[in-house]
């Protein structure tokens, strides 16, 4: 007669110093079993995310801010190179000839760049930058009392703690409520700010050629001496500060 298999019985496997032991769903009682289903999803979900959302709208907006503050550094480097071309915005010449479309439209372009990039770089206003960083301090309040409590080896006392968890965590989604939007416009604001802003140094530093060639040479009233090479550093210590 073939024995009758019996049930395989659950072994008692030991992963550890029952010392360090912490809290498990099947250690929690019934009575607050729900709440940490509730608490550890926010945790291990809707805090980090939320944490993340607010940093990155905050760094993302002091980046964007940088880059409107050196707005005006294309005006000197525009004077400069309207110089080179005559003076007159509305009769360019270089060396006494009309200049083309192509330097015609460089000018056009590169004269409005103040405005385009006070226009695409508008970062966080102080009160959202406030929301933001309140959002991420509740979230840390949060994550670290829920940590302290999981590590509790008394399930009756970590019990007792999940009124404060669960206060904690509404504290922190009500703190955190715009900061998904603060990230997700802040992203396309980086984009459109940092497009820009290229686009208005590389005009900058073509510009470094028209005054190469077209340079005027001084009168006897009026000298035009045009730094290049100022241009230049100009460029690029304006390109590393909006970046810093």
């Amino acid at each position: 007669n073939k024995e009758k298999m019996e049930p395989r019985r659950e072994q008692n496997y030991n992963y550890g110093n029952e010392e360090k032991k912490i809290i498990s769903a099947r250690q929690v009682p019934d009575v607050c079993f729900k709440e940490f289903i509730i608490l550890g999803a926010f945790y291990g979900y809707k805090a980090r995310n939320k944490f993340r959302q607010a940093g990155r709208a905050i760094s993302k907006s002091r980046e964007v801010n940088n880059k409107q503050r050196d707005k005006d550094i294309f005006v000197p480097i525009y004077n400069n190179i309207l110089q080179s071309l005559g003076g007159n915005p509305e009769d360019l010449k270089c060396k006494g000839s009309p200049v083309n479309a192509t330097v015609k439209g460089l000018m056009s372009s590169l004269v409005e760049c103040p405005i385009k990039i006070e226009s695409a770089c508008v970062p966080l206003t102080q009160d959202e930058i406030s929301q933001a960083e309140d959002c991420i301090g509740a979230v840390e309040l949060f994550r670290e009392e829920y940590f302290s409590v999981t590590q509790e080896k008394d399930v009756t006392r970590a019990c007792n703690e999940t009124p404060t968890l669960m206060s904690l965590m509404q504290d922190a989604e009500s703190k955190c409520v715009g900061v998904f939007g603060y990230d997700a416009r802040m992203n396309q604001t980086q984009r459109t700010c940092d497009r820009d802003f290229a686009a208005c140094k590389n005009e900058a530093v073509d510009g470094v050629s028209i005054v190469f060639e077209c340079e005027h040479c001084p009168t006897k009233t009026t000298t035009m001496k045009i730094n290049t090479t100022t241009i230049a550093q100009t460029v690029t210590t304006t390109t590393k500060s909006s970046t810093s």
